[in-house]
């Protein structure tokens, strides 16, 4: 699921398709739980999807909208899909605190590599991040105990 995810980010977002890269965070959210839905509750890949969903939402949101205090309102958003990722895991889904604290990392490289590297870079390198996880994230499932396709 990741890996296509990762080729249909490419072929979606500038510079190869129509959509700007503010597309980029819930189109790799939505890769992510994709992939954590193909395997139920135990899937690994719930906290990073919800809180990469949520931020990237409200990345499109704010893309359409411009909204005074955009920046304040991705970082409620970000606590928002920490809180869901809390939630389900009191209830016993796969969650631990670095599935939920990595995106988190992720989003701010991102927001530089976006910022300060040439056009389209940052598609690619999501494509790729995303991508590379899908494939190494089956392995990493089947060590620590989770089951199913990514």
């Amino acid at each position: 699921m990741l890996v296509v995810g990762g080729v249909v980010l490419l072929l979606l977002v500038r510079p190869v398709g129509p959509l700007a890269e503010s597309w980029i965070p819930l189109l790799v959210g939505l890769a992510f739980i994709g992939a954590a839905a193909s395997t139920g509750p135990r899937s690994p890949l719930w906290g990073p999807g919800l809180v990469v969903t949520a931020y990237g939402t409200a990345e499109v949101v704010d893309l359409y909208t411009h909204v005074s205090g955009a920046g304040a309102w991705t970082v409620v958003a970000i606590g928002v899909g920490g809180l869901l990722a809390a939630h389900l895991g009191a209830r016993g889904w796969a969650m631990s605190a670095a599935s939920v604290a990595s995106p988190v990392v992720f989003i701010g490289i991102g927001q530089w590599i976006a910022g300060n590297a040439p056009d389209g870079t940052i598609t690619w390198a999501s494509a790729g991040v995303t991508v590379l996880y899908g494939v190494v994230e089956p392995a990493t499932s089947r060590r620590d105990g989770s089951v199913g396709p990514s």
